[in-house]
Formats: C-alpha cells, sequence, structure tokens
C-alpha cells in the first residue's frame, strides 16, 4: 500500500480533483487541512465533504504516525504557518503542487525565487512538480526537479452520478454521422477575459448568416436570481450533436469542457498555448482547433468552413484517444502514475 499525503491548508477543487484520481485500492491518501468550518473561504468546506466520500481518503488535523512515501504540499501563504521542515521529515519523498496563474516569464522566475525563499524546507527536497496553469521549458524548478501538467478531468457531477457518468462515457457516437449543430458555447460569459472573447466570436457569427440556424449559445453570468444553463443531460446532449465545442478559458487556463468535448466527439476550439496544459497529446487539425494570438474570430471561421471529410477524420483521431485520454479511468491512471 503506497501511502501520499496531500497537504493544503485550504481545499479547494485542485486538491478535490487530485485525491479522488489517485486514491484507489493501492493507494491511501490523507489531506492534511484546517477543520471544516474554521477557513472563510466557502468552498473549503464544499470540497472538504467530497473529499471525505473518496475511498480510501482520510482528512486529518495533525500528522499521523505513518511513514508517508510522498508528501505533496499545496503552495499557498498559509504554509508558511506550519513547521514544514518537521514535516517534510515525516515523507520519503517531497513534491509540489502549483495552482499559480502562469505570467510573463520574469515574473515567473520571481515568483518561484520567492518560494524557494519562503518555503526552502519543502521546496529543496522537492522531487516532483505538478503545475495546473503551466510552466516554461527553463525556470528554476527545472534546475532540481521533475515538472509536468496536472491535466484535468470531466466535471465531478459525470464522475460521482451513475447516470451522469454512463451517459458521458458512452462512447456511443460515430466519426461518420452528421451532426445537428455547428457549434456551442454553454456556460459563464465570466471572467471579463472570457467575456472578451465571447463578444469577438458572436460578432464574427453573426457575419456568417448561413451558420445561424445551426449554433448553440447558451451564457449566463454569476446573477443568483437567473437561470443557470442547462441541466447535465442537456449539456451532453449538445456536446454529443456539436461538430465544435468552444472552450474559452474561465477562472482557470484548464476548463473541464474540453475533455467533456472530446469524449462526445465535439471538436475543441481552445487556446493554442493551453494545448500542453491538459496533456493529452493535443494537436491543431489532428484532433481540435487551436487559437492562435487570440485570433478567436479566425479559428472560428476556419472550423466552421471545414470540409465534413476533415472534420469525420478528425473526430476518429479523438476517438483514437479513448483507451489512452478519454476513458473513465485514463485521467486517474496517468496522474496516479505522475504522483
Amino acid at each position: 500500500m503506497k501511502n501520499i499525503c496531500i497537504v493544503a491548508p485550504t481545499v479547494e477543487h485542485l486538491i478535490y480533483t487530485i485525491t479522488r484520481a489517485i486514491a484507489s485500492d493501492d493507494i491511501r491518501v490523507h489531506v492534511l487541512t484546517d477543520p471544516k468550518n474554521s477557513v472563510s473561504y466557502r468552498g473549503h468546506a464544499f470540497y472538504y465533504d467530497r473529499i471525505e466520500n473518496v475511498n480510501n481518503t482520510f482528512i486529518i488535523h495533525e500528522l499521523a504516525s505513518i511513514r508517508w512515501d510522498w508528501m505533496y504540499f499545496h503552495i499557498m501563504p498559509q504554509l508558511r504557518q506550519l513547521d514544514l521542515r518537521a514535516l517534510a521529515s515525516k515523507a520519503q519523498n517531497v513534491g509540489i503542487l502549483s495552482s499559480r496563474e502562469k505570467s510573463s516569464y520574469l515574473k515567473t522566475i520571481w515568483h518561484e525565487l520567492k518560494e524557494i525563499f519562503n518555503y526552502f524546507p519543502i521546496v529543496w527536497r522537492s522531487k516532483r512538480i505538478l503545475f495546473s496553469e503551466g510552466y516554461y521549458g527553463f525556470d528554476v524548478y527545472s534546475l532540481f526537479a521533475f515538472r509536468q501538467p496536472t491535466g484535468i478531468d470531466v466535471h465531478s457531477n459525470f464522475l460521482t452520478n451513475e447516470a451522469l457518468n454512463s451517459k458521458m462515457f458512452s462512447f456511443d457516437w460515430s466519426p461518420q454521422v452528421d451532426r445537428k449543430y455547428k457549434l456551442n458555447f454553454i456556460g459563464n460569459r465570466n471572467p471579463s477575459e472570457r467575456t472578451k472573447i465571447n463578444k469577438l466570436v458572436k460578432a464574427s457569427l453573426e457575419e456568417n448568416e448561413q451558420f445561424k440556424e445551426a449554433l448553440v449559445w447558451i451564457e449566463y453570468g454569476n446573477e443568483p436570481d437567473k437561470p443557470r444553463g442547462v441541466t447535465p443531460q442537456d449539456f451532453i446532449y449538445y456536446l454529443e450533436e456539436s461538430d465544435f465545442t468552444l472552450c474559452p478559458p474561465g477562472y482557470s487556463q484548464v476548463t473541464h469542457r474540453v475533455m467533456e468535448a472530446l469524449i462526445k466527439g465535439s471538436i475543441p476550439i481552445l487556446c493554442e498555448n493551453d494545448l500542453p496544459l491538459y496533456d493529452v497529446e493535443l494537436e491543431d487539425g489532428v484532433n481540435c482547433i487551436a487559437v492562435r494570438e487570440n485570433s478567436w474570430d479566425v479559428a472560428i471561421e476556419t472550423a466552421l468552413r471545414l470540409e465534413f471529410e476533415k472534420v469525420k477524420k478528425i473526430r476518429e483521431n479523438i476517438l483514437a484517444m479513448k483507451n489512452t485520454f478519454l476513458s473513465e479511468k485514463a485521467f486517474s491512471t496517468r496522474l496516479q502514475i505522475k504522483t
């Protein structure tokens, strides 16, 4: 039995995603975090409950007397309140989980130097670093640690709900069958960067009258009294009936929508710089449409005017990814190897 400890004073989606993926019959996961109701961030209590329901996973508030095979630290300011040296001494190997937003190269180097200074007792021992928001080919961490993208799975609703899980991972679509819609976007218009992208795309679509009836565009905001999107069942339906799915970044660079679209055979349209973040060998024109230099309107125009034979070929390439990257257990299997 492999024992892994994740140290995260505040738990959020990244910690839940990783915990759920790696916990198994052969891997026991303990999450060292603050008590459920002691953190002001409301997501802490939400993901705390979800983590508690993951098999072979245990939430702890002080370190158990176990010799850990691996101890992963989620880099956040609250870590500085802990005795990092004492914690790291309990583990055979140490790693880092980073959700820091990727910025300019010089800012990245500066951030990493500060992290080394602030968290030196764990950084100097780190052998692996998982980045959820990407990294540069060469940085400070590359001098001493093996770096990999975390990747992302489908939304947890499609994993925990048996009926939705079965429908999402049915793979009952054929690359050769024509679809009802050319393009869909279903999601929050926020944050502001996504709002700008959506406005650009909608302006481009208005110039293509021939495609107007073959579009699904359902966006919403953060207003609590307004409806939010569609049911999960309808979301799956629109994916499997659309040639393309628009996948602009949201509050994070990576989005579940890319993986969900691929699984249902809808070709994702996403930023070229974000392709490596998904760690599923995405390649422009092969299994996705890549947006270069924020030219979303150009990418949309390219996608909508692809010959059907080309669309079918891309779908065939996507279906060939099933066992390695798209099956229900694929993400878990790959993340277990990384950790």
